[in-house]
């Protein structure tokens, strides 16, 4: 650990590299904490550099490993999927996934699609027991079944895994055959909701929310019938105390294990050429970080002995963010899970993409909490990782019944994924790259 005296030393020289190369540069927005976008008092505000190469000259931190495409089921080449199911995965694979690291493979014939993962993409202090994966599969999937009818296609979906062992193979989980009918254009739009869709950071505003619309009711339950949702507005949320409570040290988890922040740390990308080499993780702007933030960021990525530093500063920041956007928002959403099975986990996912496109639809932004929920299941069902500290594990154990309390589920029902939603009231954060549908087929 540091001594005072040379974390002082430390933050000055940060100080003296940011304002020196200030004038050489500016700026212009899945699993990651609610609370990031936040300003460190710190550090000045950065506002005149053009772009972010600049940070390179700070610090020197390795670019990340450039990942190998997604290991494909079978060498399916692009050019022999037909047109309409192309269409349909160029839309589908927008779907988020744990810090954009979109791990999703693909074998596709003249009629049948069959998806799976790959493994060392998917690897993260977050996805215990592939729950992470599954979620992100079930949106996938969802988008898919959504987008089909405006191009002419049916889908029938089939789950494949029937235990969470069966997950480590490398077989598919999923097979979706597709079958002609008469096209669905004109009478919906989830394809350009698809298209639009994204993660937002922002402040979120209650205005033009209305609850009680049928926005979180559509889902016939019959569909989904091991899930379920429900739903507070942030005037509720913001009066639950230990709901607030709950979710505001949940955010702060990232930061107080250091295997996770690790995680984090290798998917954002911290310069352009980084992010075009890879496809995938996080662009800074994308967090809404400000550049002298992503210069802590990249900071404690190049040297991970600082974390312990600033970490608790970082903490600081967050629970205080999160409780402002929690209360500012228009409203929680919270899906469960009836019963703790890997089809359970997927079908939440689906839900959750349906809920999240029909937002969209509607004009309101989105953004996952996923430390407050995720976790509570990962404890509950005994995937705690070991990385976990007691206290937290103590937090998520408790919380469970704080979430059951707060969204009066039924008993066996298990929190699985939650969500803010409201008016976005800032500019839209930067989008997430993708990688090419011809990536996930041939693992070129």
């Amino acid at each position: 650990m540091f001594s005072s005296r040379r974390k002082t030393l430390l933050l000055q020289r940060a100080r003296t590299l940011i304002e020196r190369d200030a004038a050489v540069g500016g700026v212009d927005t899945a699993s990651t904490p609610i609370g990031l976008g936040f300003t460190l008092p710190l550090f000045p505000d950065s506002t005149r550099t053009t772009n972010d190469e600049w940070m390179d000259r700070v610090v020197k931190a390795p670019v990340s490993k450039l990942r190998p495409e997604a290991l494909p089921l079978t060498n399916q080449s692009a050019n022999q999927v037909s047109g309409q199911i192309k269409t349909v995965l160029e839309l589908a694979v927008r779907a988020p996934s744990g810090d954009n690291c979109q791990p999703w493979r693909f074998n596709v014939t003249d009629s049948t699609l069959e998806i799976g993962i790959d493994q060392s993409l998917a690897q993260h202090t977050f996805n215990n027991r592939h729950h992470a994966s599954l979620v992100s599969v079930g949106m996938l999937v969802e988008s898919i079944t959504l987008a089909s009818p405006e191009l002419g296609l049916q889908t029938e979906v089939q789950w494949l895994a029937t235990e969470f062992a069966s997950l480590d193979r490398k077989s598919p989980w999923v097979r979706i055959t597709f079958t002609s009918a008469p096209s669905a254009t004109g009478q919906s739009t989830w394809q350009a909701a698809i298209q639009s869709r994204s993660t937002q950071r922002g402040e979120f505003s209650a205005t033009g929310v209305v609850l009680s619309h049928s926005k979180f009711n559509f889902v016939k339950q019959s569909d989904f019938p091991l899930v379920s949702a429900s739903v507070l507005s942030g005037e509720q949320a913001r009066s639950t105390a230990t709901l607030m409570d709950f979710i505001c040290k949940s955010e702060q988890y990232v930061f107080s294990n250091f295997s996770a922040l690790r995680d984090l740390l290798q998917w954002v990308r911290f310069s352009k050429n980084e992010t075009q080499a890879t496809n995938d993780g996080m662009p800074w702007r994308s967090l809404g970080l400000k550049p002298a933030e992503a210069l802590l960021f990249k900071t404690m990525k190049r040297f991970p002995v600082l974390q312990k530093v600033f970490s608790p500063i970082i903490r600081i920041v967050i629970a205080m963010q999160t409780r402002r956007k929690i209360g500012r928002a228009g409203g929680i959403a919270l899906l469960s899970v009836k019963t703790a099975t890997p089809e359970a986990v997927f079908e939440a996912g689906r839900v959750a993409m349906r809920q999240w496109l029909h937002l969209e639809q509607l004009g309101l932004a989105v953004q996952p909490i996923s430390a407050a929920s995720l976790c509570v299941f990962d404890v509950a069902s005994g995937a705690a990782p070991a990385s976990m500290p007691v206290g937290y594990k103590t937090l998520y154990r408790n919380g469970l019944g704080t979430l059951m309390d707060a969204f009066c589920l039924n008993a066996g029902e298990t929190p699985i994924w939650m969500y803010r939603f409201g008016q976005l009231t800032a500019k839209p954060t930067q989008e997430t790259p993708r990688r090419t549908l011809a990536s996930f087929l041939s693992g070129r």
